[in-house]
């Protein structure tokens, strides 16, 4: 009968531990690593110099490393934290046009990373974001400042890692009336972009209306006044 001595199987046991962190599981990934290890963002201004009453989009450019997604706003787990983005300016020559961003194409996939197997809408590889930033006419020269907030979560078939929440962003450009109107500044970054026309041109004060109505009524007070004297004086010549 053989016998095992103590000291083999300690260094059995050893060689056994040294294996397993050699190999980490990807659930050990997904709790020491955040998204932006597997996703690039990168932010950038369709124009550097814009004329006023020109429509800049910014982009908001995500790169995924092979096999990782992140979740699209629409058509997604109820549970999965999905991609948003926000863009301030705290400068009133500029309007943020949220309600105009333009979303990259996502596709459907079958996926296990929020528990049970369920059809996801995804972004992968490289998806750009643009947000449409309208510049006043009346605007004077001068540089923007602009801060993009991004919220993402990066996933494969089978984890998740730890959300990017509110990550911030710089960008910008400058407004110059003697700027040519030219191309985007990247045209293989803006080429999905669909053009946005102005819309400053057309608002109106939100009491216009009211002040429009109001003069309407006025006007015709005073055209029954006029019809009334010149019913009057006819009414009187005759008698």
């Amino acid at each position: 009968m053989l016998l095992r001595s103590p000291l083999r199987s300690i260094s059995l046991a050893c060689l056994c531990l040294l294996g397993l962190l050699a190999f980490p599981t990807e659930v050990a990934l997904a709790q020491s690593e955040d998204s932006s290890s597997v996703v690039t963002v990168t932010v950038m201004p369709g124009k550097t110099l814009a004329r006023p009453g020109d429509v800049v989009p910014i982009a908001v450019i995500l790169d995924h490393r092979n096999r990782w997604h992140t979740q699209a706003p629409a058509g997604s787990d109820p549970d999965a934290i999905v991609t948003a983005v926000t863009v301030t300016a705290g400068d009133a020559r500029v309007l943020v046009r949220p309600e105009l961003i333009q979303w990259p194409v996502a596709k459907e996939i079958e996926s296990k990373a929020m528990g049970p197997a369920g059809t996801m809408s995804v972004f992968s590889e490289r998806a750009i974001i643009y947000v449409p930033i309208e510049i006043r006419p009346d605007a004077a020269a001068g540089p923007v400042a602009l801060t993009v907030a991004l919220t993402y979560q990066a996933c494969d078939d089978k984890v998740c890692l730890a959300p990017v929440t509110g990550k911030t962003f710089e960008s910008g450009f400058a407004i110059d009336s003697s700027a040519e109107p030219s191309g985007w500044t990247y045209p293989e970054v803006f080429g999905g972009y669909r053009t946005v026309a102005a819309s400053l041109d057309g608002i109106v004060p939100a009491d216009a209306g009211r002040n429009s109505m109001l003069a309407v009524l006025a006007g015709g007070v005073v055209l029954l006044v006029v019809l009334g004297v010149l019913a009057a004086a006819i009414f009187r010549r005759k008698a």
